[in-house]
Protein backbone atom coordinates (compact mmCIF):
# COMPACT_ATOMS: atom_id res chain seq x y z
CA UNK A 1 0.00 0.00 0.00
CA UNK A 2 3.29 2.28 0.74
CA UNK A 3 4.10 2.05 -2.84
CA UNK A 4 0.98 2.60 -4.34
CA UNK A 5 0.71 6.05 -2.63
CA UNK A 6 4.69 6.64 -3.50
CA UNK A 7 3.52 5.91 -7.01
CA UNK A 8 0.39 7.49 -6.85
CA UNK A 9 1.90 10.25 -5.05
CA UNK A 10 4.93 11.06 -8.27
CA UNK A 11 2.60 10.37 -10.65
CA UNK A 12 -0.02 13.14 -9.59
CA UNK A 13 3.07 15.86 -8.81
CA UNK A 14 4.24 15.38 -12.25
CA UNK A 15 1.19 16.00 -13.82
CA UNK A 16 0.57 19.23 -12.17
CA UNK A 17 3.92 19.85 -12.89
CA UNK A 18 3.07 19.55 -16.56
CA UNK A 19 -0.05 21.49 -15.98
CA UNK A 20 1.90 24.76 -14.45
CA UNK A 21 4.96 24.03 -16.22
CA UNK A 22 3.61 24.14 -20.49
CA UNK A 23 1.93 27.65 -20.29
CA UNK A 24 5.47 28.76 -19.11
CA UNK A 25 7.45 26.72 -21.71
CA UNK A 26 5.04 26.67 -24.64
CA UNK A 27 2.53 29.61 -24.13
CA UNK A 28 1.43 29.78 -28.01
CA UNK A 29 0.69 26.48 -28.63
CA UNK A 30 -1.25 26.16 -25.26
CA UNK A 31 -3.08 28.96 -26.10
CA UNK A 32 -3.67 28.14 -29.23
CA UNK A 33 -5.02 24.64 -28.05
CA UNK A 34 -7.28 26.69 -25.53
CA UNK A 35 -8.80 29.33 -28.28
CA UNK A 36 -9.95 25.92 -30.30
CA UNK A 37 -12.02 24.32 -27.80
CA UNK A 38 -13.17 28.34 -26.83
CA UNK A 39 -13.86 28.84 -30.61
CA UNK A 40 -17.38 26.67 -31.65
CA UNK A 41 -18.26 28.94 -34.70
CA UNK A 42 -19.72 27.76 -37.89
CA UNK A 43 -19.60 28.16 -41.13
CA UNK A 44 -21.95 31.47 -41.67
CA UNK A 45 -25.58 31.07 -43.18
CA UNK A 46 -28.35 33.74 -44.00
CA UNK A 47 -29.83 34.24 -40.63
CA UNK A 48 -32.72 36.80 -39.98
CA UNK A 49 -30.48 38.30 -37.24
CA UNK A 50 -27.00 39.19 -35.90
CA UNK A 51 -26.95 39.26 -32.02
CA UNK A 52 -23.82 41.24 -30.93
CA UNK A 53 -22.88 41.58 -27.80
CA UNK A 54 -22.04 44.57 -25.92
CA UNK A 55 -18.00 44.90 -25.98
CA UNK A 56 -18.69 45.36 -29.75
CA UNK A 57 -17.69 48.22 -30.85
CA UNK A 58 -13.86 47.51 -32.09
CA UNK A 59 -14.31 43.77 -33.19
CA UNK A 60 -17.54 42.24 -33.42
CA UNK A 61 -19.78 45.40 -34.49
CA UNK A 62 -17.78 45.42 -37.68
CA UNK A 63 -17.56 42.03 -38.63
CA UNK A 64 -21.40 42.00 -38.09
CA UNK A 65 -21.55 44.72 -40.71
CA UNK A 66 -19.55 43.02 -43.55
CA UNK A 67 -21.99 40.46 -43.36
CA UNK A 68 -24.80 42.37 -43.49
CA UNK A 69 -23.25 44.07 -46.39
CA UNK A 70 -23.09 40.38 -48.02
CA UNK A 71 -26.64 40.15 -47.63
CA UNK A 72 -26.16 37.18 -45.06
CA UNK A 73 -28.57 38.55 -42.14
CA UNK A 74 -31.36 41.43 -42.39
CA UNK A 75 -31.15 43.38 -38.98
CA UNK A 76 -28.05 43.61 -36.62
CA UNK A 77 -29.71 43.26 -32.84
CA UNK A 78 -27.35 44.80 -30.68
CA UNK A 79 -26.72 44.99 -26.57
CA UNK A 80 -24.59 48.36 -25.82
CA UNK A 81 -22.37 48.69 -22.20
CA UNK A 82 -20.35 51.88 -20.58
CA UNK A 83 -17.61 49.88 -18.71
CA UNK A 84 -16.28 52.01 -15.30
CA UNK A 85 -13.29 52.83 -17.61
CA UNK A 86 -15.18 53.79 -20.72
CA UNK A 87 -15.19 57.66 -20.17
CA UNK A 88 -11.68 57.91 -19.15
CA UNK A 89 -10.78 56.04 -22.11
CA UNK A 90 -13.07 58.15 -24.81
CA UNK A 91 -12.04 61.30 -23.43
CA UNK A 92 -8.39 59.54 -24.26
CA UNK A 93 -8.46 58.60 -27.48
CA UNK A 94 -11.70 60.75 -28.93
CA UNK A 95 -11.18 63.26 -26.54
CA UNK A 96 -15.03 63.62 -25.99
CA UNK A 97 -17.30 62.31 -23.07
CA UNK A 98 -18.86 59.43 -25.26
CA UNK A 99 -20.74 56.42 -23.93
CA UNK A 100 -20.71 53.01 -25.78
CA UNK A 101 -23.97 52.88 -27.36
CA UNK A 102 -23.15 56.84 -29.07
CA UNK A 103 -20.09 55.20 -30.61
CA UNK A 104 -21.83 52.11 -32.07
CA UNK A 105 -24.65 54.99 -33.51
CA UNK A 106 -21.80 56.81 -35.17
CA UNK A 107 -19.90 53.52 -36.18
CA UNK A 108 -23.31 52.43 -37.79
CA UNK A 109 -24.46 55.34 -39.77
CA UNK A 110 -21.15 56.08 -40.99
CA UNK A 111 -21.07 52.47 -42.88
CA UNK A 112 -24.69 53.33 -44.25
CA UNK A 113 -26.32 50.86 -42.15
CA UNK A 114 -29.99 52.07 -42.00
CA UNK A 115 -32.20 52.39 -38.87
CA UNK A 116 -34.66 49.87 -40.26
CA UNK A 117 -31.43 47.58 -40.24
CA UNK A 118 -30.29 47.58 -36.41
CA UNK A 119 -32.17 47.03 -32.90
CA UNK A 120 -31.03 48.14 -29.49
CA UNK A 121 -32.44 45.92 -26.83
CA UNK A 122 -30.78 47.91 -24.20
CA UNK A 123 -27.49 48.02 -22.12
CA UNK A 124 -25.70 44.72 -20.24
CA UNK A 125 -23.18 44.47 -18.05
CA UNK A 126 -22.04 40.51 -18.42
CA UNK A 127 -22.18 37.83 -20.68
CA UNK A 128 -25.60 36.57 -18.23
CA UNK A 129 -27.28 39.89 -19.06
CA UNK A 130 -26.75 39.55 -22.99
CA UNK A 131 -27.90 36.09 -22.93
CA UNK A 132 -31.31 37.13 -21.20
CA UNK A 133 -32.01 39.93 -23.69
CA UNK A 134 -31.07 37.93 -26.72
CA UNK A 135 -33.24 35.01 -25.91
CA UNK A 136 -35.89 37.24 -25.03
CA UNK A 137 -35.75 38.84 -27.96
CA UNK A 138 -35.65 34.98 -29.71
CA UNK A 139 -38.71 33.58 -27.67
CA UNK A 140 -40.69 37.06 -29.45
CA UNK A 141 -39.64 36.35 -32.90
CA UNK A 142 -40.38 32.33 -32.58
CA UNK A 143 -39.85 31.63 -36.42
CA UNK A 144 -36.93 33.86 -36.78
CA UNK A 145 -32.75 32.26 -37.11
CA UNK A 146 -29.74 34.02 -35.82
CA UNK A 147 -25.87 34.11 -35.76
CA UNK A 148 -24.61 35.31 -32.43
CA UNK A 149 -21.35 37.43 -33.49
CA UNK A 150 -18.29 37.38 -30.89
CA UNK A 151 -14.67 37.07 -30.46
CA UNK A 152 -13.52 33.61 -31.25
CA UNK A 153 -12.49 32.99 -27.53
CA UNK A 154 -15.73 34.43 -26.05
CA UNK A 155 -17.81 31.75 -28.00
CA UNK A 156 -18.43 29.06 -25.63
CA UNK A 157 -19.24 30.85 -22.77
CA UNK A 158 -21.87 32.91 -24.73
CA UNK A 159 -23.49 29.65 -25.85
CA UNK A 160 -23.32 28.40 -22.16
CA UNK A 161 -25.22 31.66 -21.36
CA UNK A 162 -27.78 31.33 -24.15
CA UNK A 163 -28.38 27.78 -23.21
CA UNK A 164 -29.14 28.40 -19.94
CA UNK A 165 -30.87 31.11 -20.22
CA UNK A 166 -33.39 29.59 -22.41
CA UNK A 167 -32.98 26.22 -24.16
CA UNK A 168 -35.75 26.35 -26.20
CA UNK A 169 -34.28 29.30 -28.05
CA UNK A 170 -30.30 27.87 -28.38
CA UNK A 171 -31.37 25.48 -31.55
CA UNK A 172 -32.27 28.47 -33.47
CA UNK A 173 -28.68 30.26 -32.64
CA UNK A 174 -25.71 29.53 -34.34
CA UNK A 175 -22.02 31.03 -33.75
CA UNK A 176 -19.58 33.05 -35.85
CA UNK A 177 -16.27 34.06 -34.45
CA UNK A 178 -15.38 37.59 -35.38
CA UNK A 179 -11.81 36.78 -34.58
CA UNK A 180 -9.38 34.06 -34.72
CA UNK A 181 -6.17 33.68 -32.67
CA UNK A 182 -4.60 35.14 -34.94
CA UNK A 183 -6.34 38.16 -35.21
CA UNK A 184 -5.73 37.98 -31.41
CA UNK A 185 -2.12 37.96 -31.73
CA UNK A 186 -2.03 40.71 -34.29
CA UNK A 187 -4.01 43.28 -32.52
CA UNK A 188 -1.78 42.73 -29.27
CA UNK A 189 1.07 44.94 -28.80
CA UNK A 190 2.59 41.95 -26.81
CA UNK A 191 1.63 38.27 -27.46
CA UNK A 192 1.76 37.79 -23.47
CA UNK A 193 -1.52 40.28 -23.56
CA UNK A 194 -2.94 37.87 -25.91
CA UNK A 195 -2.17 34.42 -23.85
CA UNK A 196 -3.62 36.24 -20.89
CA UNK A 197 -6.99 36.72 -22.38
CA UNK A 198 -7.53 33.57 -22.90
CA UNK A 199 -6.69 31.96 -19.84
CA UNK A 200 -8.80 34.71 -18.09
CA UNK A 201 -11.70 33.55 -20.51
CA UNK A 202 -11.15 29.65 -19.41
CA UNK A 203 -11.13 31.41 -15.72
CA UNK A 204 -14.66 32.87 -16.47
CA UNK A 205 -15.94 29.57 -18.37
CA UNK A 206 -15.16 27.85 -15.28
CA UNK A 207 -16.91 30.33 -13.17
CA UNK A 208 -19.85 30.43 -15.49
CA UNK A 209 -20.22 26.89 -15.97
CA UNK A 210 -20.55 26.31 -11.99
CA UNK A 211 -22.72 28.54 -11.84
CA UNK A 212 -20.56 30.91 -10.12
CA UNK A 213 -20.55 34.13 -11.72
Amino acid sequence: MKKGFIIGFVTASLLWAVVFLLPILVPQAVSRALFSFLDISAPVQRVDYLLVPSGSLFYRLPYAMGLLDEHLADTIVLTVTEPSKWRKDTRKYFDEDLTEGSLVLRLLRAHGVGDTQVLFLGQSRSTWQDARLFTRFMKEHPAARASAVSDGYHLRRFRLSITRSDESAAPRISYVASSTFDDLLRRDTEYSDAYQLIFKEWIKLIFYALGRA
